[in-house]
């Protein structure tokens, strides 16, 4: 009779431990799939940082790019696509890009879709949070329609994408390209007091209106941008009057300019679909689709530069042609413009054998030394995304 009951409180005791340790294990599952789930966001977080991807091999090029002193372009590393950027103007770290990048594919709208048929059925659907710049268009030539928009009438700094305008009104206004055009000595002085990238003549140099019009669009020369707008319009002022005039003309509701350099100013300030529409517009020009589709240029020789200058294309050099080729496109022409607001990069492409133009403002710069060149990255995408 004893055994019997010793052996039920041992049945009994077995149980319980068995149920005791049943509840502990399952605590600890319970726990470790909270913390699992608890932690999910975090990860997902991590996973949008590994998304923003610097181009190491196109920040190689583009310090390259600046490199050209024997042949009289001014070389410095703070000169970016034809931009002032102040030496002592804090700037973003490589880091903070990223975050600014993140901040601002939070804000925008997933997508933004076009109107009913503006886009001849071609329209093509992606969210403005896939892309790392602020405003994105394309174009479509052949349609005359864009196919995506992504803050389209944004206004923004255009920064040198303005010397669209400025080379479209001079090619337009001159009847003799090969006249004499001397590059002005103050606006030689005040662009390099402004730190303004440079073409590489200097003051007084006997150049001409078309070596102006090279040096403007190439490499974004502020003194051949302003020289060529003193000898079209008699005075700046009377040219950049004539930059919103055409503005005006072509019914570009989102853009105003206050100079023809692209120089940070009020009153500076354009949108992705405007430069879309204008630099449409500015191609049926046989001479100015002949400088912007330039990748090289040299310039006429002179007392200062017997052998001229040589100047190269700051979107054109740095195109990673294994990309384009494996996209099926080739960029055959382009504009580049940098601000600390961002890097902008317009361009002409060719896919199908159909032309597109495709704008892209103002991507986070990163820093100096290392800029992101997002802009260029996101200018691969939406022309891969083109079928």
């Amino acid at each position: 009779m004893r055994n019997k009951q010793e052996n039920s409180i041992h049945r009994k005791l077995t149980i319980l431990l068995l149920s005791t340790i049943l509840i502990l294990v399952s605590a600890i599952v319970a726990v470790i799939l909270y913390r699992a789930w608890a932690e999910d966001p975090s990860a997902a977080l991590a996973g949008k940082q590994n998304t923003l991807k610097a181009s190491s091999d196109e920040d190689d090029d583009n310090m390259q790019s600046g490199d050209q002193d024997k042949n009289g372009i001014v070389s410095n590393p703070e000169r970016i696509s034809g931009e002032s950027l102040p030496s002592d103007t804090s700037v973003k770290t490589e880091s903070s890009g990223l975050e600014e990048s993140m901040k601002h594919s939070a804000s925008k709208p997933s997508s933004q879709s076009l109107p009913e048929d503006s886009s001849g059925g071609k329209a093509i659907k992606a969210d403005c949070a896939d892309f790392y710049s602020e405003a994105l268009a394309i174009f479509d030539r052949e349609a005359n329609s864009f196919i995506f928009l992504c803050n389209g009438e944004e206004r923004l700094v255009p920064a040198s994408l303005i010397k669209i305008m400025t080379v479209l009104v001079a090619v337009e206004k001159v009847d003799n390209l090969d006249a004499l055009a001397p590059v002005d000595v103050d606006i030689y002085l005040e662009m390099i007091e402004a730190n303004a990238s440079m073409a590489g003549f200097v003051g007084k140099e006997q150049v001409s209106f078309r070596d102006l019009l090279y040096g403007t669009m190439l490499p974004s020369g502020g003194e051949a941008a302003a020289s060529l707008a003193l000898h079209v319009a008699g005075s700046r002022e009377a040219f950049v009057a004539l930059m919103n005039q055409k503005a005006a003309e072509l019914k570009l509701k989102n853009t105003s300019f206050a100079n023809e350099s692209g120089l940070d100013v009020p009153g500076n300030y354009s949108s992705a679909e405007d430069m879309a529409l204008l630099l449409d517009y500015a191609l049926d020009n046989p001479v100015f689709r002949e400088v912007f589709t330039a990748p090289v240029y040299i310039s006429t020789n002179t007392l200062d530069h017997p052998e001229g200058v040589t100047m190269y294309s700051t979107v054109l050099n740095l195109i990673d042609t294994n990309r384009t080729q494996a996209g099926n496109y080739q960029i055959i022409g382009g504009k580049s413009g940098t601000e600390i607001a961002g890097q902008s990069w317009a361009t002409l492409g060719i896919k199908e054998g159909q032309e597109y133009i495709v704008i892209a403002l103002q991507a986070p710069l990163g820093s100096l030394d290392l800029p992101n060149n997002f802009h260029i990255e996101d200018s691969y995408s939406l022309f891969e995304l083109i079928s």
